[in-house]
């Protein structure tokens, strides 16, 4: 009797212990192909809603024709009293702002300096005259 050795291919492994390319070809090759796959799927998808999404837009196009004069208007109005005034608001703004920015320094800085020579004042007459300053004190 013959005996029959079944031979099944080893798995190719490097040195390192981690499959070779060789192996890892199928599975990259599948992977690509449900990435072209998913994304065929994704533009006619994409495809299909803009189609439903349109369709009303051709039976409304004479509707567009009939509202024009009506949409001018309404964009000259809007551009006349809303957006017009609107810029030179913004274009005067832009002018004043450092200005704006000049003065609130300038008063904080005159908080700041009035504040510490306040504090400074009151320290000082205590130091020079200290029971004027606790009669002053007890009278408040």
């Amino acid at each position: 009797m013959d005996s029959v050795t079944s031979t099944t291919p080893a798995q190719s492994t490097s040195p390192s212990g981690l499959p070779s390319l060789e192996s890892l070809l199928p599975l990259a090759s599948q992977s690509l192909s449900l990435l072209t796959s998913a994304f065929a799927f994704f533009i006619h998808s994409l495809q299909w809603l803009f189609t439903k999404i349109t369709y009303p837009v051709i039976i409304l196009t004479p509707l567009y024709y009939i509202l024009a004069p009506f949409v001018v208007l309404a964009q000259v109005s809007l551009d006349f009293l809303v957006f017009t005034p609107y810029r030179v608001i913004v274009y005067f703004l832009d002018l004043v702002y450092p200005i704006y920015v000049l003065v609130g320094v300038a008063c904080i800085v005159g908080l700041m300096v009035g504040g510490l020579g306040r504090l400074a004042t009151a320290r000082l007459s205590m130091a020079v005259y200290p029971k004027e300053s606790a009669k002053r004190v007890k009278a408040k």
